[in-house]
C-alpha cells in the first residue's frame, strides 16, 4: 500500500491555510514552578523562554496552554514545557494543557513542545490540547476526560470509560510503548493524522476505534496503521471523513487492509478478536433498506445479516406500510431524527435511539440477534402496536429515557445455563395504558406469571408506576384487579427454513501443518430460511470418542478443523437456525456433517 505517500498528501491539504509569521529567536530562561500560579505566570512572560519545568505535583483547573499568537511567539516558539519524573500532575474540569497556534500568513515554524516524564492525571472536564508532544511516562484519562494523541508515546496511555484519545492537526502519532483504550472508552483518528502503531508498541483495545477513512485517487486510506501488537476485544469502526473532495468509493476493501493489519484471517471465527465495523450513513428509507439488507461478501466470507454495518441516520426515515427492515446491522437515530414505523411495517434491528421513535397500530419494532435497542431518548407505542425483543436482543430503557407504551411490549424470555434471562431492562420512564407479557421466543406464546420463576420479580420491580399484574401479564395505568383477560399469543406461521447437507473430506498432509477451514457454501445448502442463519457445533465424534475440541464453527458456519487431527472418519451434529421475524417463527434443524481425513 501507498498509505505513507496518501496520508502526507492528505495532511497537506488539511494545513495548507495553516502558517506562521516571521519569528525572532532569542536567548531564553528555564524557569521552575511548583504551582498552577507560577504555570501562568510562566506563560505569560514578555521575555523569551526556552524551557518550564514543573518539578512539584499540583492540580491546575484553568487554561495553561501555550499559545503562539502575534503576542507570545517570539518568546514561546522553542519553549519546552517538562512535567518532571516522580511529578504528578492532575488536570480539573476547566484545566487545559498543550500547545496550540492558530491560523495565521506568513512563515516560520512553531517548535514548543511539551514533554511528559512524570505522570498525568486528566479529570472529567479536563484537557490536553495540541499537542503533548513526547509521553514518556504514564497518562491516565478518566471520565468525561480528553487527551490529545501524543506524537510520541514511550510510556503508557489508559483511558478509562468515558474517556477519550484523539488526534489533531498535524503529523503521524506513533506509539512505541502502551496504549489501553478500556470498555466504554473512545480513541479516535482525524484531521488527517494517522495513529501509527510500531513494533514495539501495544494496544489493548476493549473500548471503541473510530477510524477516519479517506479516498485517494485508486486507493482507500484509513488514517490507521499496524506493525506492533493490538489486543482486546473493542470495536474498530471504520468511517468516512468528512472530506467532500476525497470520498471513500470501497469501504470492504479497507476492511481488508485492516484485517490484514491485525493479523485476522477470518472475521467471524475468533469472537475474541477486535471487531471491525464500517460506519455509513441513510437520509431515507431506501437507503436505509440497501445499506442495512444487503448482502456482501468480505475477505471471501458471507457477512450474515450485515452484522458488521452502522448505520447512522441523517434524515428522518419512515418505514411504510407493508414494508419491512430485518438486519444485524446497528442503527443509530441522532438526536433531532425521527423513525416512524408506520401500520404494517417493521423494523428489526439494533438500535441506538437518541432521538424519537415512532411505531403506528399495527406496527412492529423488534430486536435482533445480539442487538439492543437501546433507548436514551423517547419511543412512542401506540395502541394496537408492538415493540418486542428476540434473538438475544433486548430492549433497554435507559435512565432519563422515556417510553410511552399504548400498545404492546413483548420480552423475551429463556433459561440458559441454568440462569435466567429477561430480555428487558429499563432505568428510565415507562408510561401509558399498554400491556407488558413475557414469552417463549420458539413459540410465541405468553407465560403465564405463575409459571415463571421467582426472578421474574425483578423485572416487575423495574416496571413500577400504576401497573395492574393478572396471571397474563402486566397492564399499565390500571389498578383495578377485577379485570379478566385471555392470555394473548402472538401467532405465528412455521419457518420455512430447508438444509441439505454435503460430504466434506481434508487431506492430512495439510492438516499436520496447519489448521483447514471447511467454508460453509462447501458443506451446507441452506434455503428458504426467514431470519438470520447461525449455526452451533452440537458435538463431533470419531466413533464413541469425543474429538469436539479439534473442531471450531463459526456462526455463519464454517468449520474451522485444528491442526494434529488424525485421520479417519468424523461425524458432526450441526444446530443450524433461522432466527424468524415478527411473523415467521425461529427454527432450529440438527444435521449430521461427515468430515473424512486422508
Amino acid at each position: 500500500m501507498k498509505r505513507m505517500t496518501s496520508v502526507v498528501v492528505s495532511v497537506a491539504l488539511v494545513l495548507s491555510t495553516f502558517t506562521l509569521p516571521s519569528v525572532t529567536v532569542l536567548a531564553g530562561e528555564t524557569l521552575n514552578v511548583s504551582s498552577e500560579a507560577e504555570l501562568k505566570s510562566a506563560l505569560n512572560k514578555e521575555n523569551p523562554v526556552d524551557a518550564i519545568n514543573i518539578t512539584a505535583s499540583f492540580s491546575i483547573d484553568e487554561d495553561c496552554m501555550i499559545y503562539l499568537d502575534p503576542g507570545h511567539i517570539n518568546n514561546y516558539n522553542d519553549t519546552v514545557l517538562t512535567i518532571s519524573e516522580g511529578v504528578t500532575l492532575t488536570i480539573d474540569r476547566g484545566g487545559k494543557l498543550g500547545s496550540f497556534w492558530p491560523s495565521y500568513e506568513g512563515e516560520g515554524v512553531a517548535n514548543s513542545k511539551v514533554i511528559n516524564n512524570g505522570t498525568v492525571i486528566i479529570n472529567d472536564g479536563g484537557a490536553t490540547e495540541a499537542d503533548l508532544n513526547t509521553n514518556n511516562g504514564d497518562i491516565l484519562v478518566k471520565n468525561g476526560g480528553k487527551a490529545v494523541c501524543c506524537k510520541i508515546n514511550n510510556g503508557t496511555v489508559t483511558v478509562e470509560a468515558g474517556g477519550s484519545y484523539v488526534t489533531t492537526q498535524g503529523s503521524e502519532a506513533v506509539n512505541y510503548g502502551t496504549i489501553n483504550i478500556q470498555k466504554g472508552a473512545r480513541m479516535e483518528s482525524r484531521f488527517g493524522t494517522t495513529i501509527v502503531n510500531n513494533p514495539e508498541g501495544t494496544i489493548q483495545l476493549n473500548g471503541q476505534f473510530d477510524c477516519a477513512c479517506i479516498g485517494m485517487g485508486n486507493e482507500n486510506v484509513a488514517w490507521f496503521e499496524n506493525k506492533g501488537t493490538v489486543v482486546g476485544n473493542g470495536d474498530l469502526i471504520l468511517l468516512e471523513a468528512s472530506h467532500e473532495e476525497l470520498p471513500v468509493f470501497d469501504m470492504d476493501d479497507l476492511i481488508v487492509q485492516i484485517m490484514t493489519q491485525l493479523g485476522q484471517t477470518s472475521r467471524f471465527e475468533n469472537w475474541e478478536d477486535v471487531n471491525i465495523y464500517k460506519k455509513v450513513t441513510a437520509s431515507n428509507f431506501e437507503e436505509l433498506k440497501n445499506t442495512a439488507t444487503s448482502q456482501r461478501v468480505v475477505a471471501g466470507e458471507n457477512v450474515p445479516g450485515n452484522m458488521d454495518t452502522i448505520v447512522e441516520l441523517v434524515g428522518n426515515v419512515e418505514i411504510p406500510a407493508g414494508e419491512s427492515i430485518g438486519t444485524m446491522a446497528k442503527i443509530i437515530v441522532p438526536e433531532g431524527v425521527k423513525v416512524i414505523v408506520n401500520k404494517g411495517a417493521e423494523l428489526e434491528a439494533g438500535i441506538e435511539n437518541h432521538g424519537t421513535i415512532e411505531v403506528k397500530s399495527g406496527g412492529l419494532l423488534a430486536t435482533t440477534q445480539g442487538g439492543n435497542i437501546d433507548n436514551y431518548s423517547e419511543i412512542t407505542v401506540e395502541k394496537g402496536a408492538s415493540i418486542k425483543s428476540q434473538m438475544g436482543g433486548s430492549i433497554i430503557n435507559n435512565k432519563d429515557a422515556d417510553m410511552k407504551l399504548d400498545g404492546n411490549l413483548y420480552c423475551g424470555f429463556i433459561n440458559y445455563d441454568n440462569m435466567d434471562h429477561y430480555w428487558f431492562e429499563n432505568s428510565g420512564s415507562i408510561n401509558g395504558s399498554g400491556n407488558f407479557y413475557i414469552y417463549e421466543p420458539g413459540t410465541g406464546e405468553v407465560i403465564p406469571m405463575s409459571k415463571l420463576p421467582e426472578s421474574v420479580k425483578d423485572v416487575l420491580a423495574q416496571i413500577g408506576g400504576n401497573a395492574h399484574i393478572t396471571d397474563h401479564g402486566i397492564q399499565l395505568g390500571k389498578s383495578s384487579t377485577s379485570e379478566k383477560k385471555t392470555t394473548p399469543t402472538v401467532q405465528k406461521k412455521t419457518n420455512t427454513l430447508f438444509v441439505k447437507v454435503k460430504k466434506a473430506s481434508l487431506k492430512f498432509k495439510k492438516l499436520k501443518k496447519k489448521k483447514q477451514v471447511l467454508k460453509c457454501k462447501k458443506v451446507f445448502v441452506v434455503k428458504n430460511a426467514i431470519g438470520i442463519v447461525t449455526y452451533k457445533l452440537a458435538s463431533a465424534k470419531k466413533g464413541k470418542k469425543n474429538v469436539k475440541k479439534f473442531f471450531k464453527m463459526a456462526k455463519n458456519g464454517n468449520i474451522t478443523v485444528k491442526k494434529g487431527l488424525k485421520k479417519g472418519k468424523y461425524k458432526l451434529k450441526v444446530e443450524i437456525t433461522a432466527s424468524g421475524n415478527g411473523t415467521y417463527k425461529s427454527v432450529t434443524k440438527s444435521v449430521t456433517v461427515k468430515v473424512t481425513v486422508k
